[in-house]
């Protein structure tokens, strides 16, 4: 009977694997959770990342993915992207900001946090990378997913 392997017995396996882990990237889910998507190289590029949610005490290993292009960083846009975008249309490049992710129409997947930035009113503005089109976007707000039907 297969088993489920533990946080550290997928890390440690994922570790011989592959070159080396990398720094983990850490942003806040909707449901009061911190994420993890901690990645691992091969070859000076992210050969696989591992996604793993905290709450509390409890860390929960959700799963392992393969990139699906040959990339050096772990989420689109970087930080660096995202300021970028935001002063060309006009923003205030230097806003405070973090990643968040909630299922929205933006964004449906753990794997593309969006970048949230708090301008001087308190208002929120969102930046993140739509795979559809390959394109970094600007988002007023994140639109909560509608069940289909």
């Amino acid at each position: 009977m297969a088993r489920s392997l533990t946080y550290s017995e997928a890390i440690g396996l994922f570790g011989v694997i592959l070159d080396r882990r990398c720094d983990p990237v850490i942003f806040r889910i909707q449901f009061h959770r911190d994420c993890y998507l901690i990645p691992y190289e091969k070859d000076g590029y992210i050969a696989l990342i591992a996604q793993v949610s905290i709450k509390g005490d409890v860390a929960d290993f959700s799963s392992a993915y393969v990139p699906s292009v040959k990339t050096q960083d772990v989420v689109r846009p970087t930080m660096e992207e995202a300021r970028k975008v935001l002063s060309e249309n006009g923003y205030d490049g230097s806003l405070s900001a973090r990643l968040v992710w909630k299922p929205c129409e933006q964004t449906q997947s753990l794997v593309h946090p969006v970048w949230e930035f708090e301008q001087a009113d308190g208002d929120l503005i969102y930046v993140g990378y739509n795979p559809f089109d390959d394109m970094i976007q600007i988002y007023d707000e994140l639109t909560e997913k509608t069940i289909m039907g």
